[in-house]
């Protein structure tokens, strides 16, 4: 299976990563559809989990969780994690089939305290098999301007976007 990684589309100029000021209250709204790459042992039922790293791909924080059972598998998310077991958002059952997902980030680390200005990825892993499944790596700047980033659909994902805006402007 091929794993597709989209830091090479920000590095090309292709991709925008947007953001905010870093004295605002952040808001970024991901929104993305799994699909199947290849037809897994339990297809279409997976888990996933989407998560925070910073510019050097260190973890900040888990935003979503789904299927707890077999996380085990998910193995960029556990590696980046460790041990910590928090998940400051969402958490789940295994997902039966393949949907679109909304996962809402507010600029913080695990322990609820503002990110500093500068790039960060939102990371989107699920499996459907025993092993490895697909990666999605969606760039977002703290500290630039609001807007939407959309990502051209990569194996195993959909319909990626990315909205940043000010929650102290809502």
């Amino acid at each position: 299976m091929r794993i597709i990684q989209i830091f090479w589309l920000a590095g090309l100029g292709l991709l925008s990563p947007l953001g905010v000021k870093a004295a605002d209250a952040v808001e970024i709204k991901l929104e993305f559809t799994t699909q199947s790459v290849v037809q897994g042992k339990y297809a279409p039922r997976h888990v996933m989990a989407v998560w925070v790293a910073d510019a050097q791909t260190n973890y900040v924080k888990t935003l979503l969780r789904l299927g707890q059972k077999r996380q085990n598998k998910l193995h960029t998310w556990n590696q980046a994690r460790g041990s910590d077991d928090r998940v400051d958002g969402v958490t789940g059952a295994t997902v039966a089939e393949h949907q679109t997902h909304r996962v809402l980030w507010k600029g913080d680390n695990a322990e609820g305290k503002p990110v500093p200005a500068g790039q960060y990825f939102l990371v989107i892993e699920f499996t459907e098999n025993n092993r490895q499944g697909p990666l999605a790596h969606v760039p977002v700047q703290i500290g630039g301007p609001a807007g939407q980033v959309t990502v051209s659909d990569v194996a195993g994902f959909k319909e990626i976007k990315a909205t940043v805006s000010s929650a102290a402007g809502k």
